[in-house]
Order: C-alpha cells, then structure tokens, then sequence
C-alpha cells in the first residue's frame, strides 16, 4: 500500500510539473501580441527539460519526488531568461535594427545579467548539496535538478531562442509591434501608479522598508518544527487491557469496539496478543492489542480518535490506550525512531532501575508541571515469579534444570528446532497448556535420578506481583523517561528537570529529534548567510561597484516578508521545507532587481536619473511581470495537488510564491527609489 501511495504521490506531482509549464506557456499569448514568440518559448522548454534530463542521467539522479519538485521550481526559472532575451531583441527591433542585428545585439545586452543571475541562482543551490544528515539526503536530488535546469535554460537561451527569432522573422518587414491589450492596460497601470509613488518618494520607501521588521517579527511569531505535518487519515491504537485476561477475551474485546464503531471505520485490521515477530522490536503481553484503522479524511480520522477514546476510558477504566497516527513511507523511510524531546532519568548509584513507588511518584511529579507523555521503563504489568525450593530438590535428588524444562514445555517456551529458510529463522515450540495456570501447574510432574516422578508445584514457590515490563539502556546505562510532543522553552525546561532529578538524587540527559531540527535550521542560516556573500562577490564583479550589489541584496528581507506573509495567512510554519523554500527566493528574488538596475546602468549614459530611472521600468516591465506570472504558475499546481509528495513541498511552493509576488513590486518600485536616493545627480553618484 505503502508503495502504491508513492507512486500515486510521483504521479500527482509529475501532473503538477506539467500543469505548471502549460500555465507558464499560456502566460506568454496575454503578454505577447503575435504567435511567433509564444511558438519559440514552446519549442524552447521542451528542449530544455530534454536537456535537463540528460544532465539527470549523468548525475544518476532519478526521478523521484524530491528531484520532480526541483523541476517544479526551476520550470519558472527555465523560462525566465527566454523571455528577457525575446523581449530584449524586441525592444531593438522596435528601434528598427535589421533583423540580424536585432538578434545580436539583443542577446549580447542581456548576456551579463541573465550569467549572474545563474550564478547568483546556483550560488544558493549548490551548497544545499552539504547539507548533513536527512536534509542533506533529501534535497541533494532538487538542488542537482535545479543545477541541470539552470544549465540547460542558459545554453538554449543564447544558442536557440535567437536562432528561431531569426528563422521565424527573417522574412518579416521591419514593423514596430504593439502591445497586446492585455499588457498595453497593465502598462498604463504602472505608469499612473508609479507616477503616485515617485511624487510622495520617501514616504513610500518608508512604507515599503516597515516589511523588513515584519519578515523579523514573524519568523519569532510563527510556530517552527523539523518536517511539515502531513495529512493523516490512518490511526494505530496501542490497547493494554491492564487486567489478567486471555487471548480469546483481548480479541472479544476488540472485536466489540469495531462493531460498536463500525459506522466511523473504512478498514481495520488487529494484532492480539504476542506478537513475535521476526525483526519485530516489541514483544507485547498476551493482554495487548494492536489496532490498525483507516479513515476517508484527516477530518474523520480526529473524530473518530476522541470517539474511540471516549469508549474506552467508559468501557474499559483500567485500560491504557495510545493513540498515534500510522506510519506513512516517508516516515518509515526517512524518519529516526528518536522521540521529539526525551528526558531520560538515572539512578548512577546502584545502577538498575528505580523502584516501582519511586517511579510513580517520579512520573506523578513530572506531569503535574509540564504536558509529557510516559517513555521508556515506566510500563508496569503483573508478572509471575517462580523460586525453587533448594532443600526439597537436593532432598529428592532432582535436577533442578529439569523442573525449568517442565516449565517451558508446558508454557510454550521450549525451542524444539527451527526452521531455516535463505536467512529466515522459524522457531519450533510446544504448545502451551490450556486453563489456568493453577491447574496447569498442579499437573506438572518431574522425575527424580531413581526414576520417581514428583509434582512441580511442591517443588517451587510462585507469586504474582507488579513489575517493570521492559528495562531500557543505552552506552551510558539504564534509563526510564518521558517524552515532549512540543516545546517551546528548552532552557526552562532543562533547569525544572536538573533540579528534580538532584532532589531524587538521580542524574537527567536531554536527547531527541529537536536537537538535530536545531542543527539543521542552523546550517540553513549558515547556507543563507554564505550564498548572499557569494552573490555579494558575483554582483560586484558585474555592475563592477560595491554599492549597486547592496542596492539588489538590500530587496531580498522584503521578499521574505512576502514569504513569512503567506506561510502564516495559510497557517504554515517553519520548518525544514518552508526554510528551503526561504533559500530558493533567496537564489531567484534578486533577478528582476538585476534586470531592472541594468537597465538602469545603461539609460544613465545618455539620459538624466529620473527619466532612466522611468523608462528602464517601461522597458523591463514585461519580463519582469512575466517572469513572476510563469514562475507563479508553474509551482502553483504543488498547491492544490494531493499525495505525500505535495503535503512535502507544498511549504516550499508558498514561501516560493509569497516571495516572488511582494519581489516583483519590489523591483518595480522599491529598487527604484533606492537608486534615487543613493544616487542623486551630483550627489554621491554609485
């Protein structure tokens, strides 16, 4: 089943990926008039991708969820520079250049900072590859497939897209093309509203700059975890029953509960008893129950659950049941067997566990101060223990080893033979006696040396009584603990259990999933904080100043303000996917900014700042407005789709088209007024 869904998931976000490049096709006929450009765009990505996918054949990358979301995010990216370079050899076409020459030197204009924005694309991307540990392992394959596709969209940018512009025009008079409605009414929008902005300047980038302490204040307001939450329709329901019951009375028991719940349960399945499997790392009483349900939504599920408790706290007072969602493949997969937060408790003195009052009382402290759940060594079930009489087996002349084999034949302990099959161990047993185990002890009998035949039960002393059901350990030694589902004051939390442990004179050690979630958001930071010093290098070598590149980097805290935005308006949370997600507009939000102050760059040679600041944002308002559209569009799909595929990188789609939207005003109109203010004429030119 497991399998099925995975290959489900891959199938939903393989239609994701081509939805999103049929979107970001479709973009092109409402900003471009005729169909010659859209055409060279269609013959362009699919040449691309097949260029991509060899480059996935030399890095023996596969196709898999994690490299299919790679492509999802660089199909925009992939598009991006065609239509800058279709739209440069246009603006020279407009300037009646001959059609060769519209070709050449368009593409020559552009070819400085479409290179840098690969570089400043891959400087992001590339050192995800060092990620350590389960992140590492995971967004190897998206950090290669967007490499690949980043690759493969350079070399058919400057080698095809002018190549076909030249074929498909090269018999086309020299005309100057019109703008489609559609972009001749957003055209004159941005006019009038940046004619607005650029009469109230510093008002508006005020305004504009208060999203940087926003993007501040939400990344301490939004709750974090270590892996997004995934859609859960699957329960497991842990059950001691806590009462000296058989087989036969644990399974009437579970039968009842899924009779009486029936109406709420799409599919069930049980394990009673034992469970001793091979490989298994629990070994269950024979009072315990082992119930699998399956549910038509999260929604039902989280009914059902609160039902089911209900029914068994009524039912069943002494019951203890635990309620945890199934296992899916990634877990199963991806996921370490850690607890979230663990406490783990130590007597060093003697060395064994604490005492059954001990550890209540313990336990009782412990939940009265904070919301814990109990871990390992805490579980107490009645057991049996039997002690020989020494003086009686010497007097009879028994061996004591004898009563012990008597014992396990008629409990179902004696290993007969076993079974061996290409590695697989079957093991052989008797069965064990039926009744009760009075009864079943006072019909055992033992044969001394001279043959005579004596009952076992005179022989030996047995009691029941309360005992620990498992002793846990580790290198540094035996341990009982409790478990954090969340927590959200380590520090507090480490000192209230440093001093009760010192007032029980026992020693207390912290371990879990939360420690590493900690390391990996710090190497994030760490990766952010290299790649925006490689751009810083890679921009400086480009506009060859050290301040234009600060003007670009300075637009990426307000393009995560963007991403905080949607990620709490549609109740995200940081994590490992929605951080990725942060890297990746790191790596793509400051190309429209490159493109825009470019321009800039080459207008200031013969016109004055204020009117090369207006006509460079006419002039590169088309590829950046469609830049933003196709990438939108292309990862969008993730949104909406379904699968465990989708549930893992929906996190990264938000982030991703929260930051490109609030990034595309913020190259319209904030890089702008930046370069107004730093770059007066005669005053502190850059």
């Amino acid at each position: 089943d497991q399998s099925r869904l995975l290959t489900l998931s891959i199938q939903n976000l393989t239609q994701s990926v081509l939805l999103g490049g049929l979107f970001a096709f479709t973009v092109l006929f409402f900003f471009m008039r005729g169909w010659r450009e859209p055409l060279i765009m269609g013959i362009v990505l699919p040449l691309s991708l097949l260029l991509a996918f060899s480059l996935f054949y030399l890095f023996n990358i596969s196709l898999n969820i994690i490299s299919m979301s790679g492509l999802a995010l660089g199909l925009g990216m992939l598009v991006d520079n065609s239509i800058v370079v279709i739209d440069s050899i246009m603006l020279k076409r407009n300037e009646g250049l001959a059609i060769l020459d519209c070709c050449v030197c368009g593409t020559q204009e552009v070819i400085v900072p479409l290179f840098s924005s690969a570089l400043t694309n891959l400087a992001v991307f590339v050192p995800l590859i060092f990620l350590s540990g389960l992140t590492g392992a995971l967004f190897y394959d998206q950090a290669i497939s967007v490499a690949a596709i980043l690759f493969a969209s350079v070399l058919c940018t400057f080698i095809v897209v002018p190549l076909l512009y030249l074929l498909f025009f090269r018999n086309r008079s020299v005309e100057t093309r019109e703008d489609s409605h559609f972009f001749a009414a957003m055209k004159k929008g941005y006019e009038r509203s940046f004619h607005v902005l650029w009469e109230h300047k510093m008002f508006s980038l005020v305004l504009m700059s208060l999203l940087i302490p926003a993007a501040i204040i939400l990344l301490f307001v939004l709750p974090k975890q270590g892996f997004p939450a995934i859609e859960r329709t699957e329960t497991v329901i842990s059950v001691d029953w806590n009462e000296p019951i058989d087989a036969d009375e644990c399974r009437k028991r579970v039968t009842t509960l899924l009779s009486t719940n029936a109406q709420l349960i799409k599919l069930s399945e049980s394990e009673i008893g034992y469970q001793q499997f091979l490989m298994g790392n629990q070994n269950h009483s024979v009072q315990h129950a082992h119930i699998y349900l399956a549910f038509s939504d999260q929604l039902e599920k989280e009914k059902a659950d609160q039902i089911l408790k209900s029914y068994l706290k009524t039912r069943f007072p002494l019951a203890s049941a635990e309620f945890n969602p199934a296992p899916n493949a990634f877990e199963q997969i991806f996921s370490s067997n850690q607890a979230f937060f663990e406490a783990r408790f130590r007597d060093l003195r003697f060395k064994k566990p604490l005492s059954i009052v001990q550890s209540d009382s313990l336990l009782h402290i412990v939940k009265a101060k904070h919301q814990v759940k109990q871990g390992k060594g805490f579980e107490t079930e009645t057991m049996l223990f039997i002690k020989a009489d020494f003086n009686k087996i010497k007097t009879y002349k028994i061996n004591y080893v004898d009563i012990i084999d008597q014992l396990k034949i008629a409990f179902g302990e004696y290993l007969i033979t076993d079974f061996k099959n290409f590695g697989e161990v079957t093991p052989v047993v008797f069965d064990h006696q039926q009744g009760d185990f009075e009864t079943a002890i006072r019909n055992l009998e033992v044969s001394s040396s001279s043959n005579v035949s004596y009952p076992i039960h005179e022989l030996v002393k047995y009691e029941f009584r309360e005992n620990f059901k498992n002793i846990t350990a580790d290198a540094s030694g035996i341990y009982q603990s409790v478990i954090f589902d969340d927590i959200k004051d380590e520090k507090k939390i480490e000192s209230d259990f440093y001093s009760l442990a010192k007032s029980q004179r026992l020693t207390v050690d912290f371990m879990g999933r939360w420690f590493s979630n900690e390391e990996t958001f710090s190497q994030l930071t760490m990766i952010m904080i290299v790649a925006g010093m490689l751009m810083y290098f890679i921009l400086t070598m480009e506009f060859e100043s050290f301040s234009q590149p600060l003007l670009v980097m300075i637009t990426i805290p307000i393009g995560f303000a963007g991403s905080l935005i949607l990620l709490w308006t549609t109740g995200g949370s940081i994590n490992i996917m929605s951080g990725i997600g942060l890297v990746v507009v790191l790596g793509i939000l400051d190309n429209d900014a490159i493109l825009k102050m470019d321009r800039i760059n080459y207008l200031r040679k013969n016109q004055p700042l204020e009117l090369a600041i207006k006509q460079a944002g006419l002039d590169r308002l088309k590829p950046i407005v469609m830049n933003t559209c196709t990438n939108v569009l292309a990862i969008a799909p993730i949104i909406f789709s379904s699968g465990l595929g989708a549930d893992l990188q929906r996190p990264v789609a938000i982030t991703t088209i929260g930051g490109l939207i609030v990034g595309t005003f913020t190259a319209l109109y904030y890089v702008p007024l930046v370069y107004w203010m730093f770059s007066k004429e005669g005053k502190n030119p850059i």
